[in-house]
């Protein structure tokens, strides 16, 4: 299995099994902005419209389950983002000037 990001902020759910065909499916979400993720990124904090707040982690590596496109899907009703890296540094990202 394997998602692909699409510039619009959809994306494409890729699918298969051994000795059958590969099916591509498009989930109904859609976000309106795609944070480009740092090397040394390690989570995010998701602060929305009415307050409630999401953490994320970024997982990183090329195995099983760790493989990672690197980016951070925000939906359109989130109204700050907080990138900590590896040494917990923090950094607040400037939605308006993101990829749309």
């Amino acid at each position: 299995m394997a998602e692909i990001e699409l510039r619009d902020g959809s994306s494409l759910v890729l699918v298969a099994q051994n000795n059958d065909t590969l099916k591509v499916l498009r989930p109904r979400r859609k976000y309106s902005s795609m944070i480009r993720l740092k090397n040394d990124d390690m989570s995010a904090e998701l602060v929305f419209d009415n307050r409630k707040k999401e953490y994320r982690e970024f997982s990183y590596g090329s195995g099983y389950l760790g493989q990672s496109s690197r980016v951070c899907a925000v939906p359109g009703n989130v109204s700050s983002v907080t990138i900590t890296n590896y040494l917990g540094k923090r950094r607040k990202v400037d939605l308006r000037e993101i990829s749309k």
